[in-house]
C-alpha cells in the first residue's frame, strides 16, 4: 500500500483521536510533502512515521507548519525493518505533548534532518522524555544541519544513537 499526501498553500489539514500515521502496516509506504499551510495533529494523540515492521513513512518538510501532538516517532515499528525519515529544511514542527516527546529510532530505524531556516520544537517538560534518539533499542540518528532545533532535553536511548552537528 502506498499513501501520498502534498501540503500546499493554503491547506489546513486536521486530524482527531486515534493517531496520524505515515507508513503505518507492514509493507506500507507513506509519504507527506510539505510546502506550506498547516497540518494540525495536535489532538491525534500519537505522529508515527514508520509504525510497523517492514513500513516505511517518510516526511519532507520545506514550509509551513506541522503541530505533531503527542509522541512523535520517526520509525517507530517493532524492529530494525521499520523506517521512518523527516527531512525538515524550512517551516516549523512542533511536537506539542508536554508529557510526551519527539523519538528518532523507535524500535525501528529512524532519521530527523534538520538545516536551512527550519526550527523544530519539542514542547516536552520533566514528566515527558524531551528528545529521544534511539529509544527502545532502536537506530536514531539527528542531523542538525542548520536550522534551529529547541528542546527541553535531548537523551540517547537503549538502541544506536547519533547526533550529528553539522
Amino acid at each position: 500500500t502506498v499513501g501520498i499526501l502534498n501540503i500546499q498553500d493554503n491547506a489546513y489539514v486536521l486530524t482527531t483521536a486515534g493517531g496520524t500515521y505515515i507508513g503505518k502496516t507492514a509493507g506500507a509506504f507513506g509519504y507527506v510533502n510539505q510546502s506550506s499551510g498547516i497540518l494540525n495533529a495536535r489532538a491525534s494523540g500519537v505522529f508515527q512515521l514508520g509504525q510497523s515492521a517492514g513500513s516505511y513513512g517518510q516526511y519532507i518538510q520545506t514550509g509551513g507548519t506541522n503541530y505533531a501532538g503527542g509522541w512523535l516517532s520517526i520509525g517507530r515499528g517493532g524492529d530494525a525493518s521499520s523506517t521512518g525519515l523527516y527531512v525538515i529544511s524550512g517551516g516549523l514542527l512542533d511536537q506539542t505533548g508536554t508529557g510526551n516527546g519527539l523519538i528518532v529510532g523507535e524500535q525501528g530505524t529512524g532519521t530527523l534532518t534538520i538545516s536551512n531556516s527550519a526550527l523544530v520544537v519539542s514542547e516536552a517538560n520533566n514528566s515527558g522524555i524531551g528528545v529521544a534518539i534511539g529509544w527502545n533499542a532502536g537506530n536514531g540518528t539527528l542531523n542538525l544541519d542548520g536550522g534551529t532545533l529547541v528542546a527541553n532535553y535531548i537523551q540517547g536511548g537503549t538502541g544506536s544513537s547519533t547526533f550529528n552537528f553539522n
